[in-house]
């Protein structure tokens, strides 16, 4: 990879200003490790996102999709190719009744809040898990037996040819910390989910109990990546020492 040929495609494209180099990917990461990432975009919108992966594709550049860095151990090494880390226009919400639209940057733990601003329930178990939407579709981020599994309707995403396709749940085939879309050279663009009405107190009271049982297994004044292990059949990865 030539990162001078890069640099002048970018400016070709108009996309300079979203782009670093060597970027340290501790800056990114709950965990405060990790080596630099070789190119580090921050795309504010499609159009950016699409040159992006233009780009990515022309020069055969493998991307990464980065959310808030949580649940990410990253090597010293750090990453080679492309960082995608979504911004602005990403973390858009629009809410119309029980049914949300959602960017894909947006955090879980601020979504769960503005459900229960509107007395929607369904995201309690969201309200302390530090990643972003994107993330949390992909590995089916779940908490206390509940999962976004519950509640996502459909995901728009954008492939490496820059094609924008939208997936419904049933062909999502989620699974425990999983869907079909794990592994994928694919973006998450946005996602619909359906929620239900609920007691603003129930709701709000439900979410408290959840952050105090996180409390006590992930401290919440020091570095961490959540829960970060996958549970064995019948166990919790915990209770393995």
């Amino acid at each position: 990879m030539n990162i001078d040929i890069i640099k002048d495609e970018c400016k070709k494209q108009g996309i300079s200003h979203i782009i670093k180099y060597d970027e340290p990917l501790n800056n990114h990461t709950s965990l405060r490790i990790g080596g630099s990432a070789d190119i580090f975009c921050s795309p504010n919108n499609i159009e950016d996102l699409k040159k992006v992966v233009f780009i990515s594709k022309e020069h055969n550049i493998p991307f990464r999709v980065m959310g808030n860095g949580t649940n990410l151990l990253i090597l010293d090494g750090g990453i080679r190719g492309l960082v995608i880390n979504l911004n602005k226009d990403f973390k858009k919400i629009d809410f119309s009744d029980k049914i949300i639209k959602i960017g894909a940057g947006i955090s879980l733990a601020l979504l769960s809040n503005m459900a229960l601003d509107r007395e929607l329930s369904g995201l309690e178990f969201a309200c302390a898990i530090p990643g972003a939407l994107g993330g949390a579709i992909i590995n089916n981020a779940s908490f206390q037996g509940e999962c976004m599994a519950d509640v996502v309707q459909n995901v728009t995403f954008l492939t490496r040819e820059n094609r924008i396709e939208k997936i419904s749940k049933s062909n999502l085939n989620f699974n425990y910390r999983e869907c079909n879309l794990k592994g994928e050279s694919v973006v998450i663009l946005e996602a619909t989910l359906l929620l239900k009405k609920g007691n603003k107190e129930e709701i709000e009271s439900k979410i408290k109990q959840n952050i105090e049982i996180r409390k006590t297994s992930q401290p919440s004044d020091k570095f961490s990546a959540g829960s970060i292990f996958k549970n064995p059949p019948g166990y919790y990865a915990g209770e393995f020492n």
